[in-house]
């Protein structure tokens, strides 16, 4: 005996319309998370760039 299935709406929002809607609704959210991940990403590349600066190898 099988269970009958829900149906999924659609939403035929374009991804673009989706996310220029988030970043209306808070810009400032936006601009914050786009400065932590950047910052995460310098963090990790900064001690790379040093030690091929320095290294004598």
């Amino acid at each position: 005996m099988t269970t009958p299935t829900a149906e999924v709406p659609t939403v035929d929002v374009p991804t673009w319309k989706f996310v220029w809607g988030l970043i209306r609704y808070r810009p400032w959210l936006y601009l914050f998370n786009n400065l932590a991940v950047t910052t995460m990403m310098l963090g990790w590349l900064i001690p790379g760039l040093v030690v091929r600066e320095f290294s004598t190898f």
